[in-house]
């Protein structure tokens, strides 16, 4: 039978306390101190969200966003199979943005994303 918050002891409420403390701790964790074995700092990636894809060298990862640099942005990656295998025909097109500028793709848009183990490219194309 469940208790009522009015049966409770003075102990089993010191108890569900805990409980909660422990539980908003948890939630409100920020997400680089989860299991983030998925995400390598350092490595590039390929990242498709719901507009654009891109690639990049992966910098940093926030609450809210993945940051990248050396990046560029899609714009046709021709068979996809192909590309992801890092053959990069004539019908890929890459548009890069200025070297070293850190740029932030928010993590909400994201539906893909993986490592890249190409060079990155540097110049349109």
């Amino acid at each position: 039978m469940k208790k009522s918050m009015e049966d409770l002891s003075i102990k089993e409420a010191k108890q569900k306390l805990q409980e909660l403390t422990e539980l908003s701790q948890l939630l409100n964790q920020p997400v680089q101190e989860k299991n983030s074995s998925s995400w390598e700092i350092g490595k590039n990636i390929y990242i498709a969200t719901v507009t654009h894809h891109y690639v990049g060298k992966l910098i940093s990862i926030g609450e809210k966003e993945l940051v990248i640099t050396n990046a560029c942005w899609v714009a046709d990656d021709g068979r996809f199979h192909k590309f992801m295998e890092g053959k990069i025909d004539d019908n890929v097109e890459f548009e890069p943005f200025p070297k070293n500028l850190n740029v932030m793709v928010g993590r909400g848009s994201v539906i893909v994303a993986c490592k890249w183990d190409y060079p990155l490219p540097n110049k349109a194309k």
